[in-house]
């Protein structure tokens, strides 16, 4: 894939119907304190939710690449925007592993995924990123 394409529609107020290349949609939306309707997640959370799933889908990519069994997958991740700021300002991410495979072998998978992760890549370019991995046997 090498071109996206993407198409927003307003709805109401600040409310939103964003479709991505394939035809697939949701429903984007303010909280209420910003105004919105909360009818959906925001464009902010919407990449903070972008890239926790691309670390998540990298990982599993690069696993089954070295054939290492995953038993559980699971990423939990903070975004800090200070009141004010116009962005996110850094990332903080604890990415649970439960495999077979040694604690070496999925944190060599870890710093592939977030040298592979597009959206990982570009956020790294603008923000501060603490990645750490949580191993369980």
């Amino acid at each position: 894939m090498g071109e996206f394409k993407t198409e927003a529609t307003l709805v109401k107020r600040y409310q939103t119907v964003v479709t991505d290349t394939r035809g697939h949609g949701m429903v984007c939306d303010l909280p209420p304190e910003k105004g919105g309707y909360d009818q959906g997640t925001s464009a902010v959370e919407l990449m903070v939710m972008a890239l926790a799933d691309c670390i998540i889908t990298i990982y599993a990519v690069k696993a089954m690449g070295e054939k290492i069994d995953l038993k559980h997958l699971s990423i939990k991740m903070k975004a800090n925007m200070p009141d004010g700021a116009p962005t996110i300002e850094s990332f903080s991410a604890t990415v649970t592993v439960k495999s077979p495979a040694s604690e070496e072998a999925c944190q060599k998978l870890l710093d592939e995924t977030l040298k592979a992760c597009p959206v990982g890549v570009l956020c790294s370019k603008a923000c501060t990123m603490d990645i750490q991995l949580r191993y369980k046997e």
